[in-house]
């Protein structure tokens, strides 16, 4: 059995196979792995446009520079990251709260992207 949804999906396998198809179409081995599936995350990620480049306090200057790209980590200082790291390498959850962000690209257009990763 196959299935031809067309185009890009951008729904997850429980949207996808319970309420966009009729779900008594599906195998009965695989509608039950399906249901089985978990959602539960503290992940989350959002896509934001800027206005303008950002002007770090230690860094300033609103043209595109090298620390305009690639990673911003916005915590209280590396040993949170190392100690994410860390819970991470052994299978838990971190214990610290810390956030990044990334430049896909740097550029002068009015609108420049910024993806939470």
């Amino acid at each position: 059995m196959s299935f031809s949804l067309g185009g890009s999906q951008q729904c997850d396998a429980h949207v996808t196979f319970t309420r966009l198809l009729d779900p008594r179409l599906l195998p009965p081995d695989f509608a039950e792995a399906i249901g089985r599936i978990s959602y539960d995350s503290a992940s989350l990620k959002i896509n934001v446009a800027l206005s303008e480049l950002p002007n770090f306090q230690g860094l300033p200057g609103l043209q595109p520079a090298p620390h305009h790209r690639g990673t911003i980590h916005i915590c209280p200082d590396q040993d949170t990251i190392e100690r994410a790291y860390d819970d991470a390498k052994y299978g838990k959850p971190s214990s610290s709260r810390s956030s990044n962000a990334r430049f896909p690209r740097s550029s002068t257009r009015p609108s420049h992207r910024l993806g939470n990763t």
